[in-house]
């Protein structure tokens, strides 16, 4: 799907992160945004890569991860409609600092350094909206380290479920998580081998906090859950 020119500059006219734009800086960005599809599993980038755009996801999911020493991906996050990554390197123009794959089938607009920096300069409302996603990203980096520091997998597993039913979609027996994370997905956040996050929510399931079937997984019964956080505290 090839956006227009009009239809470019309605979805980021109405991005939290241009608001404050004036039309004059917004069409100057428009011009020079390129619209991107992808297919489910196809890479948009690898750390280390250069990088010189950043990424506003029109539709879709986008798995944020980073290789470990294993060998395998840990998932920091995905990424869903509205969202933007990439905006570390269209800061400092350095290399990419973790790897981006498309979850599903995705359209992104790339917005190239180059024609963004010079508005960056010229309107520092800008620029504060941007530093409040970088240190939101901080934040929450900070906290999956934390967790992995005094957490054992039982809590991590079962607050990182509740974090992402908070924006899953509601169903008639739960909250469906599908939208946000895949069971593949889950199991890379934990950074730890599959067979073990497996027991653990073949376990929640037949006590029935979850539902864990056909690579998804609901959260039904998200009390339960936050019982096991509070315990040994």
């Amino acid at each position: 799907m090839q956006l227009s020119t009009t239809d470019k500059k309605s979805l980021l006219a109405e991005h939290f992160l241009l608001r404050h734009l004036p039309e004059t800086a917004l069409d100057r960005i428009v011009q020079e945004t390129k619209s991107v599809h992808y297919d489910a599993d196809d890479i948009i980038f690898r750390k280390g890569d250069s990088a010189e755009t950043m990424m506003v996801i029109v539709k879709g999911v986008v798995r944020v991860s980073s290789p470990s020493t294993g060998g395998d991906d840990v998932t920091f996050a995905n990424l869903a409609d509205g969202d933007v990554f990439g905006e570390i390197a269209l800061i400092d123009g350095h290399e990419r600092s973790a790897n981006a794959d498309a979850a599903e089938e995705t359209e992104i607009l790339e917005v190239h350094r180059s024609s963004f920096v010079p508005i960056l300069l010229e309107n520092p409302e800008l620029c504060i909206d941007l530093l409040k996603i970088v240190c939101s990203r901080i934040r929450h980096t900070n906290a999956l380290l934390e967790d992995f520091s005094y957490l054992d997998l039982r809590h991590r597993l079962a607050k990182r479920l509740l974090y992402l039913s908070n924006s899953g979609s509601s169903s008639s027996t739960g909250v469906n998580i599908s939208i946000r994370v895949s069971k593949e997905d889950l199991i890379a956040m934990m950074g730890v081998a599959r067979s073990v996050v497996e027991n653990e929510l073949m376990n929640w399931s037949d006590l029935g906090f979850i539902k864990n079937e056909t690579g998804w997984v609901t959260v039904n019964d998200g009390d339960k859950l936050a019982q096991i956080l509070d315990q040994d505290k």
